[in-house]
């Protein structure tokens, strides 16, 4: 039985958590922040539910649309639908059944967030195929990462307030980093293959692109605390989450695929250490 799981657990990614750690944090930042602290604990596992399910889904849809682009890539070689584990008719099944499970917990969440859910569901279908038609997909992902911002601010206070937006264009920039660092490790086989990304796009410049972009995203929370009144104790887990950001260039400039997926890697750590932060000046 366990052999015949394995491979819908590849396929979803269940195994490799680093995906539902990057999209979780900017959904626990929403939660917290909603909710000044005092979370909601049904409607808070209700989301961190629907993180696991959506990155899941995501990532099968991803793996539908490279099918016959993944075999020839080294790092993807190896997934399910690539090397033929799971069939495309039983991958597509799969796809639904989460797909369900996705609508029953938003039906568990109140009418002014059902708003959102065809957006997410577009957002998650179009990114794998935007791939091959926008020079920086990475913006697409953004937008499909941060989606869940609104729809808390909407489950926990009936609306979607300036806040919510703020941090919603805050937490789009976070993945044209974090993925630009990830695209660096595929690089060489985008560009024969054809695949675009924004570490192609950004050629010669793209470290100097990278470092300018993680500036704007901590001067963005800097705009955004002072804007919100957030307690002091926050800006000690910005400088900390800043350094992490310093530690990511080192690691990516060596140009080594091992050394830039660490980078990538890391960022579980830069939203956790901003939750902390934003915990501790709002508690």
């Amino acid at each position: 039985m366990i052999d015949n799981i394995k491979p819908y657990i590849q396929l979803s990614r269940i195994n490799k958590p680093i995906g539902i750690y990057l999209l979780l944090w900017p959904t626990c930042w929403a939660l917290m922040l909603s909710s000044n602290g005092k979370l909601q604990y049904s409607t808070t596992i209700v989301f961190i539910l629907g993180v696991i399910i959506m990155r899941s889904l995501g990532c099968v849809i991803n793996d539908l649309a490279d099918r016959n682009i993944d075999p020839h890539v080294e790092r993807t070689r190896t997934r399910p639908l690539a090397n033929k584990s799971i069939s495309v008719k039983r991958a597509l099944i799969f796809a639904l059944f989460l797909a369900s499970i996705a609508l029953l917990l938003l039906l568990i969440l109140p009418p002014q967030t059902w708003v959102f859910a065809p957006i997410a569901l577009l957002l998650a279908i179009s990114y794998p195929f935007c791939k091959r038609l926008i020079n920086c997909p990475q913006f697409i992902l953004g937008l499909a990462f941060s989606i869940s911002i609104p729809m808390v601010y909407a489950a926990i206070t009936n609306k979607v307030p300036a806040q919510a937006w703020h941090l919603f264009l805050i937490a789009v920039i976070w993945p044209l980093i974090y993925d630009t660092q990830y695209a660096l490790t595929d690089k060489s086989d985008d560009l024969k293959i054809g695949i675009k990304s924004s570490a192609i796009w950004f050629g010669d410049y793209v470290y100097t692109i990278i470092a300018m972009l993680q500036l704007v995203f901590y001067c963005s929370w800097i705009f955004f605390a002072r804007a919100y009144d957030l307690k002091p104790i926050f800006y000690v887990a910005l400088a900390i989450s800043f350094s992490m950001a310093i530690y990511q260039q080192k690691l990516i400039i060596t140009g080594e695929r091992h050394s830039q997926f660490k980078a990538f890697e890391n960022n579980k750590w830069t939203g956790f250490i901003l939750l902390v932060g934003l915990a501790a000046a709002i508690l």
